[in-house]
């Protein structure tokens, strides 16, 4: 059996948002690639914020819940309630909820929960693997030395296709 946690993990890849019914919702947004002043190409991303005011429920964590577990929705909705239960007992203790590869929250002064986000998890599917890559600014001749090798091999290229089509 899957903690609640890594079903709100896994379901953040596949929804633009996760609501946690009677808690809050977790909400992606998505960020374009980017080169970044140091020379670091970043790829796409989606990170998460959260939304304590968004508490009711939209059916996706509890449904995944009943389908991977093979109970019923109700079953899984109290499973649900007692993890927020306790998630918010532990918040009126002070403590920080620690949820992996997704953030922390802890109650503020205000007594509102806040949300840390974790910020190495990247959501977005499309660029799962991609790590950030280091673009480093060409040499002055560099531009024409690639230049000359690519020109050789395309001419290299078409002398073999010639050379194929008089066989």
């Amino acid at each position: 059996m899957k903690s609640i946690q890594s079903y709100i993990y896994t379901l953040l890849f596949d929804y633009e948002y996760v609501t946690i019914p009677g808690f809050g919702s977790f909400i992606s947004h998505y960020i374009p690639a980017v080169v970044k002043e140091n020379g670091t190409l970043s790829p796409s991303s989606k990170r998460i914020a959260f939304n304590a005011l968004l508490k009711l429920d939209d059916g996706i964590l509890i449904t995944a819940i009943a389908r991977k577990e093979l109970i019923q929705n109700e079953e899984a909705a109290k499973k649900v309630k007692n993890f927020v239960e306790q998630n918010l007992q532990r918040l009126e203790n002070k403590e920080q909820i620690i949820f992996a590869g997704i953030g922390s929250f802890v109650l503020n002064s205000d007594n509102k929960v806040e949300f840390q986000p974790q910020i190495n998890t990247n959501f977005l599917g499309d660029s799962f693997g991609f790590d950030d890559i280091v673009i480093k600014p060409l040499k002055e001749n560099q531009e024409e030395i690639i230049f000359e090798e690519a020109t050789e091999d395309f001419k290299l290229v078409l002398e073999e296709q010639r050379k194929n089509k008089n066989v």
